[in-house]
């Protein structure tokens, strides 16, 4: 069984660098699953190679029938840091072959020159463009052009 746990991981482990394009350690409580579903409860941490990091209550990663990741949930009191950059939410939902990132709930993405809250951000890692669903609520520091 340990054995079978560990294959796992590791294959975990290298689904995660086929999907990020890095390593990815992940800490929990407990974790659970079987070849289609993976559930990281309690005191979730995941920390990538370059430093981006997650913290959440339940992480559950979706495989699909040959391996790949299909969707990535966090969920509960869920903050995610790159760079300068924090998005915190209820809920986060990535999915790679959309190249899309969804906050839901109480969404707020920060940085040092501005913050953007609403109900739910989309982005789009590709296009780098965000689309967010109100009520939304941003703060920007404006620089003089003195």
């Amino acid at each position: 069984m340990a054995r079978l746990l560990l294959g796992f991981l590791i294959s975990l482990i290298t689904l995660f660098h086929l999907c990020f394009g890095e390593t990815i350690s992940i800490k929990a409580e407990k974790i659970s699953g079987d070849n289609r579903v993976v559930h990281y409860v309690g005191n979730v941490r995941a920390i990538t190679d370059s430093n981006k990091k997650l913290y959440c209550n339940l992480l559950t990663i979706f495989l699909t029938k040959d391996g790949k990741i299909q969707k990535i949930l966090a969920k509960g009191h869920v903050i995610f840091q790159s760079g300068n950059y924090t998005a915190i939410s209820d809920k986060l939902t990535y999915l790679p072959l959309q190249h899309l990132i969804i906050a839901e709930g109480n969404a707020m993405v920060k940085n040092s020159k501005s913050i953007i809250k609403g109900r739910k951000i989309f982005y789009n890692l590709l296009t780098k463009k965000f689309y967010v669903q109100g009520p939304v609520n941003s703060i920007f520091v404006i620089k003089n052009s003195n």
